[in-house]
């Protein structure tokens, strides 16, 4: 995930693989950016379709 923010440039860090609140604020920003706010579990959890297309859209 980090790595995938980082690609597309909303992750500044280097990727660490803990989700922390800079993942959580880069993955926020993302997901609004893509208009996916209806997206965004509260369950600690992330939907797999969203997930995916994170990942198809940072190897672009």
């Amino acid at each position: 995930m980090q790595e995938a923010l980082r690609r597309l440039g909303f992750y500044k860090r280097e990727p660490t693989g803990v989700w922390d609140e800079e993942t959580e604020r880069a993955f926020r920003n993302w997901a609004g950016y893509e208009n996916f706010e209806n997206k965004i579990r509260n369950d600690d959890k992330i939907w797999g379709s969203l997930y995916r297309y994170l990942l198809e859209i940072s190897r672009r």
